[in-house]
């Protein structure tokens, strides 16, 4: 499990800028769109699945949270629910983005010695600090819709 886990993720981080960077609402960005929803539907179910080996953590927590966001990210697409579901979309796909890419490079600062909540919550203030301003600032320029 911990190998699907693994390369969901690596797919789900490699696609991610591309979506997120390129043309919206193309078929190619539609497609593109579905395989990394699949594949991060299939890293979180596959993560919520370790639970047996290294018990709940954090991160059991994370996983349920992505899987659910990313999905309403999906659902938000297919329904149309609201007027403003483009806004919606964009920030749950975005910020979905951000947690599988702090979840990766937080393996760095673990791997080279750094103690574990030190280089999960530092890496986590990093990129979702710059993430979120260069998310908010992509948004006011290209989503939000101006008045």
């Amino acid at each position: 499990m911990g190998t699907l886990h693994f390369w969901c993720a690596v797919m789900a981080l490699s696609v991610g800028p591309w979506l997120l960077w390129r043309r919206k609402g193309t078929t190619e960005h539609r497609w593109i769109g579905r395989a990394w929803v699949a594949c991060m539907v299939v890293g979180n179910l596959s993560a919520l699945a370790l639970v047996g080996k290294h018990g709940f953590t954090l991160f059991t927590i994370l996983a349920a949270y992505s899987l659910v966001s990313v999905l309403a990210a999906f659902v938000m697409v297919w329904r149309k629910p609201t007027p403003a579901w483009r806004v919606w979309h964009y920030y749950l796909m975005s910020y979905g983005y951000l947690g599988v890419l702090a979840a990766g490079l937080a393996r760095v600062p673990i791997l080279l010695g750094s103690e574990f909540w030190f280089g999960v919550f530092g890496t986590m203030a990093v990129v979702f600090g710059l993430g979120g301003w260069w998310t908010e600032q992509i948004a006011r320029q290209r989503v939000i819709p101006r008045r």
